[in-house]
């Protein structure tokens, strides 16, 4: 899908600098050849638009993923504070070893990824009480997805004749 997508936009000369290779571009070149090179109407609208949102608001989950495992390796790695001892703590003696992690299993990883798109689906109305970003958010949000309605839509071509050539 991408690969499509980033040979409609080089076909076109669309691409100018290594900036414009960011994901959402790429997204939305192939919501255009998806929606736009069909002619367009009501269908490829809506679809145009759940597409829009959807590649707009799951771009969080990579930074969730990403501040989730950075939380978790500061976590593993705690620091001794000044003024604690250094020397380590001795465990009591009938103190049970830390069993080790189990794998997950299918259905947990899809849960965690149902909740995750739910959670990224969300967030732009989560972000809400951030004040102004959380409106300048959902705004911006809006002008995309009202372009990608625009985009799609049917044009009303008025097609007349054939017409006689005179003598």
């Amino acid at each position: 899908m991408l690969g499509r997508a980033f040979r409609y936009s080089l076909d076109r000369d669309r691409l100018s600098t290594v900036a414009d290779l960011h994901p959402h571009r790429l997204y939305g070149w192939e919501i255009r050849a998806l929606c736009v090179e069909r002619l367009g109407g009501r269908p490829q609208q809506i679809l145009a638009v759940l597409l829009t949102y959807f590649s707009i608001t799951a771009s969080i989950i990579p930074v969730v993923l990403y501040h989730q495992a950075k939380e978790s390796k500061t976590a593993q790695a705690a620091p001794v504070q000044p003024g604690q001892a250094s020397a380590p703590v001795e465990a009591p003696k009938n103190a049970q070893p830390a069993a080790a992690p189990r794998p997950a299993s299918a259905g947990g990883v899809v849960a965690a990824m149902v909740f995750l798109i739910g959670i990224a689906m969300a967030s732009p109305f989560m972000s809400l009480n951030q004040g102004l970003g959380g409106l300048l958010t959902l705004l911006i949000i809006f002008w995309g997805l009202q372009r990608a309605w625009r985009m799609t839509g049917r044009s009303n071509i008025l097609v007349m004749g054939p017409y006689q050539q005179g003598a």
